[in-house]
């Protein structure tokens, strides 16, 4: 077992070889090294990621293991920023060819690898931006959410043969 070690993101792990190994490695990475990852949701430190390689009965390479890591991510309600601390389980089936990788995506999670390795952000990244929550503030009904009621302009009668003249009365205020 590889104990865990500080990585880079861009590292190149040699799937195949390691899932004939049955290879299990630690990783440690900045959080923020992540690039569509940091675009949506900051690290506030070290992403530490498990993984465990091994091949399948029909000689198919896979990766399961965890995720665990703390973002600074906006609330998609009150759009405030919270810290939250994420830990995510996945197994993946690692596939170079797009239309395996294609026919097996209806059965299992596939990791569509480019070429005869892997790194650390492809194998995580997207797992954690799907699992982003959508709503982290915690308190209900959220003290930071805009108010959901909007009144009417009491000068616009709603007689009015133009339809535009809201957005007049609007424009004016």
């Amino acid at each position: 077992m590889a104990r865990a070690m500080k990585s880079r993101p861009d590292e190149r792990l040699p799937y195949l070889e390691l899932a004939r190994q049955g290879a299990r490695l630690e990783r440690v990475v900045q959080a923020n090294d992540l690039e569509r990852l940091a675009a949506i949701a900051p690290g506030t430190g070290d992403l530490r990621a498990d993984m465990d390689f091994h091949l399948d009965d029909h000689g198919r390479p896979w990766v399961t293991g965890s995720v665990e890591l703390t973002l600074t991510a906006t609330c998609q309600r009150c759009l405030e920023q919270f810290d939250t601390a994420m830990q995510r389980r996945f197994a993946l089936c690692i596939v170079a060819d797009p239309d395996l990788a294609s026919a097996l995506g209806n059965e299992v999670d596939v990791l569509d690898a480019q070429g005869d390795a892997v790194t650390v952000a492809d194998v995580v990244e997207d797992e954690l931006i799907l699992a982003l929550p959508e709503r982290l503030c915690t308190e209900s009904p959220c003290p930071y959410a805009p108010a959901l009621e909007y009144p009417a302009p009491e000068e616009v009668e709603a007689s009015d043969d133009n339809p535009f003249r809201v957005l007049s009365v609007l424009k004016h205020q």
